[in-house]
């Protein structure tokens, strides 16, 4: 019996071996915020920030949840509209990390630099920003992961593609 990618795509061809970049980490690489984390993932490398929980501004005050930034940094400085899909994705992955109601009244600001990409960025930096907020202590239900897949010109589905695979597509 085939797999259920086969049976509803039968011109997919799914792997045998599945396999990822090599992916290297290190934690409280900085010393201001109160968590960080430099995360690689093959040749693409990002490094995150957490500030926080601080307690809120009035004018960002929210009582049953916390108030959480995510702000994407690409390495041109440029605010460019994959940025703010990139922040969007990333808070919507790293905030359901956190229990609402303990950091409720609560600012917590999480900043990801890319450093290096060499494909599958935002995976690494939800990853990174994840690993980040685990080294602040903070109190979290559960963590993320994040892979990047795609199906090749050849119909084979490619997980955690480098960017030469990407442009190839």
């Amino acid at each position: 019996m085939g797999s259920a990618v086969e049976e509803s795509r039968p011109d997919l061809e799914v792997p045998e071996e599945v396999s990822l970049r090599p992916i290297k980490c290190e934690l409280n690489v900085l010393s201001r915020p109160d968590g960080s984390a430099i995360l690689a993932q093959g040749n693409t490398v990002v490094m995150a920030a957490v500030y926080g929980p601080d307690e809120s501004r009035l004018n960002r005050l929210q009582f049953e949840k916390v108030s959480f930034d995510a702000l994407f940094q690409s390495k041109s400085g440029s605010a460019a509209e994959t940025n703010t899909a990139y922040d969007s994705a990333i808070k919507s992955a790293c905030i359901e990390t956190l229990y609402p109601k303990v950091y409720a009244r609560s600012d917590i600001s999480l900043i990801v630099q890319e450093m290096q990409n060499r494909g599958s960025m935002l995976a690494c930096a939800i990853n990174a920003g994840c690993l980040a907020l685990l080294n602040t202590g903070l109190e979290m239900k559960c963590l993320v992961g994040a892979v990047t897949s795609m199906i090749g010109p050849d119909g084979k589905v490619v997980i955690d593609p480098d960017d030469e695979a990407s442009e190839v597509q």
